[in-house]
């Protein structure tokens, strides 16, 4: 009993130091992801304005069209919430308490998953606040953590409800999507991914239900989305943001995901030996990296803006094989980790991986749109034997991947503070 009790007082403490730690950044106005302060001048503007009246906030929404490449319920809500506290600062403190429940919507989403060690699984959970644009988020009242936590959310009820045979849990896990989906439009194409598990799951029992209840979900979206494309050409605001040339925010994506992939590759060693001896496995991985190296020369993608770490390298370098190295640990991230107990491959890990592709069409892709995104998706979603492994033998180093991060995260001070 005294052994529990005092592991308990240890997570706590860890709990409260990635916390304080928080604060501090608050305190300080930490701007780790770089355009916290820029993005919080504007989002201000709209929560006072609904804050005053909705009327007011509408009124203000619409007349900039910038602006409605964001749904307006973020606006809304922090705006209502201002007016009931009476003060936009008490309400940043309850969005600041709020962001702290997503590293603890982790840990249980780890739990659910993998029920084994549930101390590894917790410290685990924690590397959240090592994220920069986690942390920025919360610092600056924006709403991408809100999105997060509702995504945190729909990843636990679908683990568990897929886990348990649990219709009411898909049922929970749509409507945590639907509120995900009203914060930021690009999580709504989780949905093919969330329709897919539910049919190998229970096939067509119910299902017509699950359809018919998402349509009813998306009617405001349509009679939002039918008033903005006919009085505010929305279409016009579209293609100065998104892109028809597909290959071009992949591999900004692939570019960005290898960021991430890299310690778990290095935790997985041993295995990515037996992984080399697989001919047909890795003669696909070379196939596929080239053509999108390929592609990359042929197209000559240099992002303006975003593209992530080893893009700003290459920009600083004008080295092109720092592009090449992180599109191929990517690709063969993908296919060394989408592999099932059995070997073969598993099609509800790539029709994962497309709805991310598809998720963000854009001529920029900012490396916040996948972190801390990336995690709950690797370790909620992501159906591996090797990551049951890393999880089971306990593979993943603690110490390690907090250096790593950690690493990151100063850098990232350093780099926007110069």
């Amino acid at each position: 009993m005294l052994k529990k009790e005092m592991i308990f007082k240890k997570k706590l403490f860890f709990y409260f130091l990635g916390s304080l730690s928080l604060i501090v950044g608050f305190i300080f106005k930490e701007n780790s992801a770089g355009g916290g302060e820029h993005d919080f001048l504007i989002v201000y503007q709209f929560i006072e304005a609904f804050s005053k009246d909705l009327g007011i906030g509408f009124k203000r929404y619409f007349s900039n069209t910038a602006i409605l490449v964001h749904p307006p319920s973020f606006y809304l809500l922090a705006g209502l919430l201002t007016k009931i506290f009476g003060n936009f600062f008490v309400f940043q403190i309850f969005y600041l308490i709020l962001c702290l429940c997503l590293p603890y919507i982790f840990y249980k989403i780890l739990k659910e998953k993998f029920s084994n060690n549930t101390n590894y699984l917790f410290y685990i959970s924690l590397i959240i606040f090592l994220s920069p644009y986690f942390r920025t988020s919360a610092v600056w009242t924006l709403g991408d953590n809100l999105s997060l936590i509702f995504f945190g959310l729909f990843v636990f009820y679908l683990v568990r409800g897929e886990k348990r045979d649990s219709s009411s849990d898909f049922l929970f896990s749509l409507i945590f999507l639907v509120l995900c989906s009203y914060t930021r439009y690009y999580y709504a194409i989780f949905w093919i991914y969330f329709i897919y598990v539910y049919y190998q799951k229970f096939k067509f029992k119910n299902l017509l239900n699950f359809l018919l209840l998402s349509i009813f979900f998306a009617i405001p979206v349509f009679i939002y989305f039918f008033y903005i494309i006919n009085y505010h050409n929305y279409f016009d605001l579209l293609k100065s943001y998104t892109t028809l040339n597909i290959f071009f925010p992949i591999i900004q994506i692939l570019s960005i995901l290898s960021f991430y992939f890299i310690p778990f590759i290095y935790f997985s060693f041993d295995k990515i030996k037996k992984f080399f001896k697989n001919r047909k496995k890795i003669m696909s991985v070379f196939f596929i990296s080239t053509f999108f190296i390929l592609i990359f020369e042929y197209f000559n993608f240099l992002p303006i803006l975003g593209g992530g770490v080893f893009f700003k390298l290459y920009k600083s370098l004008e080295i092109n094989v720092i592009i090449y190295i992180s599109i191929f640990i990517s690709i063969f991230s993908i296919i060394f980790f989408s592999d099932h107990e059995k070997g073969e491959i598993k099609l509800k890990n790539y029709i994962l991986f497309i709805c991310l592709f598809a998720s963000f069409p854009f001529s920029f892709i900012y490396q916040k749109y996948l972190d801390p995104l990336f995690f709950l998706l690797f370790f909620g979603l992501l159906e591996s034997k090797q990551i049951n492994k890393l999880i089971i033998h306990k593979n993943i180093s603690l110490p390690l991947t907090y250096i790593y991060f950690a690493i990151f995260l100063l850098f990232a001070l350093y780099y926007y503070l110069i």
